[in-house]
């Protein structure tokens, strides 16, 4: 009984005395609905069970089906629906054994009046409304009690079995609030409510009961207790429709979005500790389908946990790149989160995410570069972690280059911006030198001074930073990265590359680039 109205179904062979109890009173202004009508008990049976009707007036004495079989049929079925038999006189052996059938009430036709229907209405009223919250009562312990992994009390199984069908089906759902991915996850202020609602579809859609069990602050447990009509095919439609209407209402309320878990099929009480185990298992997979996904097993393909080797090689290039100020870390971190992402190997791309984010905050630190606020703070997807990595990562090189700059005399500074403007010319450092006006041998011993290392050392570390850009478009061919960054020979040009990086160009595009570096 969980819609506004109280289902009424009314079963007599006679349709006049339908039409007559149908007019008796004003049902709907009594809170009642009736749901159907038949003159054929056998009928009865299959509607009860599609709509589920909380009280059922049916005739004792019909052809085919007298009122205490049909009453036998009907209370074999889940939901604890309430049936008076009417008759057309006082018959005190049926009367016997209705109650000991545990029919609600007796009732005589021609005895019956408007105010001793309404009577009757409103104590079965009362009577639903505490069979209703006693039931709840029952079902929410009892689903506490499997959702925890323990095994429930005699006296739990007990009720269950007084209050319920022992062949109930459950569609179990399991919400959870998007929070930010990885690392950034503790940086979330969110503050869930203590309870979720849920919206009522109501006994007709193919749901007796629902029932909301909270696991975590952000997580809940939803159990629907299912009506078997033309087979469980309808659930389909109808889980979806629950759970985009709880999205869009829980978006509204609180301005966070929820994602879910829903298997298509039903379960026992027996299988549901174990379903949700499978579940929670499957929500940590959310970051690679977005916000508000709604995911259900056989959508889900388990990555592997394969080692961890292809992750820690790309954070070592990364960290080795952030240490140079090469431009080619973010490419390395796009490059690392694909391909974890696209073998779906959840170990290693949070572990990327925490490393990088940890490695890049703490070289900040270490040259006490200003830490962001609220870093990663709106990362939901592994996509997005990425390309805040990327952002972090380019963002922490031009502050390292500006704060580099600032400790450079101007000669120096400016000799560093002639390198990174003209590297694609055949430079000398007779024109360098000519361009900052000193000679070159001063050129050289102020730049080694402040630099560490030589302007040729400092032209031939930019030109193979770019042709390492070139490299992995894959758009050129050798020669024409060679000329692009300043070698007029494509051979001298390789000779250089591997011994600055380790491998020739040629090899370094099919190893798939800066991963493989140094590798010979």
């Amino acid at each position: 009984m969980n819609t506004a109205f109280i289902k009424v179904m009314l079963v007599d062979d006679e349709p006049l005395a339908l039409e007559h109890l149908k007019h008796l009173v004003p049902w709907r202004e009594l809170g009642f609905e009736i749901i159907a009508e038949t003159t054929y008990p056998q009928q009865a049976v299959e509607l009860h069970r599609k709509l589920r009707a909380d009280i059922i007036f049916a005739d004792i004495k019909m052809p085919g089906m007298d009122g205490l079989a049909l009453s036998k049929a009907l209370l074999k079925e889940a939901g604890g629906t309430k049936i008076v038999l009417l008759t057309s006189y006082k018959e005190f052996d049926y009367a016997k054994e209705a109650l000991k059938l545990g029919i609600s009430d007796y009732l005589v036709k021609h005895e019956l009046s408007s105010s001793q229907l309404t009577v009757v209405l409103e104590q079965m009223k009362e009577e639903l409304k505490q069979q209703e919250r006693k039931g709840k009562l029952i079902r929410r312990q009892l689903f506490q009690e499997l959702m925890k992994g323990s095994r429930p009390a005699e006296q739990q199984k007990q009720l269950w079995a007084e209050n319920a069908d022992a062949k109930s089906r459950f569609l179990l759902i399991l919400a959870g609030v998007d929070l930010p991915v990885g690392p950034f996850s503790a940086l979330h202020s969110y503050a869930a409510p203590n309870q979720l609602q849920i919206p009522d579809v109501g006994t007709a859609d193919g749901i007796l009961n629902y029932d909301t069990i909270q696991l975590e602050p952000c997580r809940w447990a939803i159990v629907a207790t299912v009506a078997e009509k033309d087979g469980y095919a309808q659930l389909q439609p109808l889980a979806l429709s629950i759970i985009r209407d709880l999205q869009q209402r829980f978006r509204k309320a609180t301005g966070e979005t929820l994602s879910a878990v829903v298997s298509l099929n039903v379960c026992g009480l027996d299988g549901m500790r174990q379903l949700l185990s499978l579940y929670e298992r499957i929500f940590a997979y959310t970051p690679f389908f977005g916000r508000e996904s709604v995911m259900h097993p056989d959508s889900v393909l388990f990555g592997e946990d394969r080692d961890m080797e292809h992750s820690k090689e790309w954070v070592n290039q990364v960290l080795h790149g952030l240490e140079r100020l090469e431009d080619t870390g973010e490419a390395l971190i796009a490059n690392a989160f694909e391909l974890e992402i696209g073998r779906v190997h959840l170990k290693a791309v949070y572990w990327l995410g925490d490393k990088l984010l940890s490695a890049i905050l703490a070289f900040r630190t270490e040259r006490n570069l200003p830490v962001p606020a609220e870093h990663g703070s709106g990362n939901y997807t592994f996509r997005e972690m990425s390309e805040y990595l990327q952002g972090l990562y380019r963002e922490t090189v031009t502050d390292c280059r500006k704060l580099l700059n600032g400790r450079y005399s101007r000669k120096v500074r400016e000799t560093l911006q002639a390198i990174d403007d003209r590297y694609a010319e055949g430079l000398t450092i007779e024109e360098l030198a000519a361009q900052v006006g000193i000679s070159g041998d001063r050129l050289r011993r102020m730049f080694k001074q402040e630099t560490g290392t030589s302007p040729l050392d400092y032209l031939t570390q930019v030109r193979i930073r770019e042709a390492k850009k070139l490299l992995q478009s894959e758009k050129y061919r050798i020669s024409e990265v060679a000329e692009k960054v300043g070698y007029r020979d494509s051979q001298y040009f390789s000779q250089v590359f591997r011994k600055a990086v380790g491998v020739n160009p040629l090899m370094y595009v099919k190893r798939g680039g800066p991963q493989h570096e140094n590798e010979d």
